[in-house]
């Protein structure tokens, strides 16, 4: 029994150890969709995509309306039409409809790859301020939050990350304002 005790006295110290030396710690944790999707500088980043995806949703109500009127006029004209009068216009109707489907596609995978590229330069843009607080902390390593098991919560730089992120992105935008206007001189 008095085994037991030395060996659980020795966790305990190598595990109090371990805590003190958190701060210090030669890897970090970062939940990267947590920075990406709550710093107001990725959003600020997004916002020209999300309006876009916001447009197409509304320019894709209108079309789906759109075809389906026109469906419907095409269905109620079928029987004062020649069969294969018929048979032709709903040929071209179903292309119409198919063209506009693949163009709708391709504007969605416009945006989607649009946003793709934004999060990447997001994530090369902010790299001095992860390397700053892995500077800070004595960090050779910044691991997914979401590829670790266990970890301490002092190791978890997400907050940290988001707060100087956008610390940072609100000094370029006051430094941005406050530079005067340029002139023109074009008539």
């Amino acid at each position: 029994m008095g085994r037991l005790r030395l060996v659980f006295a020795a966790f305990v110290l190598a595990l109090t150890a371990h805590w003190a030396s958190a701060q210090n710690s030669s890897v970090l944790l970062m939940d990267a969709d947590a920075v990406y999707q709550r710093s107001v500088f990725a959003a600020f980043l997004r916002q020209p995509l999300e309006d876009r995806r916001v447009a197409l949703a509304q320019e894709n109500a209108d079309l789906v309306a759109e075809l389906e009127a026109e469906e419907l006029a095409l269905t109620e004209q079928r029987p004062t039409m020649v069969p294969a009068d018929f048979q032709d216009a709903a040929r071209a109707f179903d292309e119409k409809a198919k063209r506009t489907r693949q163009e709708q596609d391709r504007k969605e995978l416009d945006i989607q790859q649009g946003l793709a590229t934004v999060r990447r330069q997001f994530f090369v843009q902010i790299q001095p301020v992860v390397a700053e607080i892995m500077q800070e902390r004595g960090a050779s390593l910044v691991l997914e939050n979401s590829s670790v098991l266990y970890g301490l919560p002092s190791v978890n730089i997400t907050d940290a990350a988001i707060a100087r992120i956008d610390a940072a992105f609100a000094r370029a935008q006051a430094s941005q304002q406050n530079q005067p206007a340029e002139t023109s001189t074009d008539p």
